[in-house]
């Protein structure tokens, strides 16, 4: 595993100055300093992802972003952010530390009130919309995030995928996940996210097809097509996001912001 990047300087001066505050605070100026004290958290976790007390980081940012979040109105301007963190938080707890099928449905939840957001981080969207996909289709099949530290591909998939018979959830979540695949597979945004989007894109549909007749829309012809395409554009380095890398994940997650 790759070596962890190091906190912030002072990142534990700012956290206990904060967590001080916060003892006298109250209304606005109390949501105002749990976002303070949220970002610092959500630093700390992202940077100490190997270390002993991985567990105890993540669980104390995840409880700072869901007082947070309990505080901020839906008109909030920084509620975007706030589901942003919480969301990675416990995505990450969930694929990383082999965290409660509980994590990934709660990221589900808050990465489609992101996208929700009348306005939001345009950069972000491209990145929450496939993660969410990803998110949707390992709850349809009822697997890992990963498997063997990688997320699925059609290797992975396919073994699955045969004989497996989606159930009417598994439906609406895979259903979900096409719609999302669809939209950044051929969108603007990060090399990376686009060929992660082509690619789950054809193991939606390969799944899809496995489940419904040819009549209703499920062409095994055209899932093949896009498996093709999906192959012909991802490299060997560049096929997976190894999410067992905290580095890898805290990059691709824009943990500065």
């Amino acid at each position: 595993m790759s070596e962890t990047p190091s906190p912030e300087p002072g990142i534990d001066a700012e956290i206990a100055a904060l967590c001080a505050r916060l003892a006298e605070a109250s209304g606005a100026r109390r949501l105002e300093l749990l976002i303070g004290l949220g970002a610092a958290q959500y630093q700390r976790a992202l940077s100490g992802l190997d270390a002993p007390d991985a567990a105890g980081r993540l669980a104390a940012a995840i409880e700072t972003q869901r007082q947070t979040l309990d505080l901020a109105p839906a008109d909030h301007p920084r509620r975007g952010d706030v589901l942003w963190r919480l969301g990675n938080l416990h995505a990450i707890r969930f694929a990383v530390l082999g965290g409660a099928d509980a994590d990934r449905d709660i990221t589900i939840e808050l990465f489609q009130e992101y996208l929700r957001l009348p306005e939001g981080f345009p950069d972000d969207v491209p990145t929450v919309g496939v993660w969410l996909g990803i998110l949707l289709m390992s709850r349809a099949l009822r697997v890992p995030l990963t498997i063997g530290g990688k997320v699925p591909d059609a290797v992975d998939f396919l073994p699955l995928m045969t004989g497996f018979q989606l159930s009417d959830d598994g439906e609406r979540d895979l259903q979900s996940a096409i719609a999302l695949f669809e939209r950044f597979a051929d969108a603007d945004v990060d090399p990376l996210l686009r060929r992660m989007a082509t690619a789950q894109h054809a193991m939606s549909m390969l799944l899809r097809t496995f489940n419904q007749p040819a009549e209703d829309g499920a062409d095994m012809n055209h899932a093949l097509a896009l498996l093709g395409r999906a192959s012909a554009e991802l490299t060997a380095d560049e096929a997976k996001l190894d999410l067992t890398d905290p580095v890898a994940w805290a990059a691709f997650t824009h943990q500065g912001r």
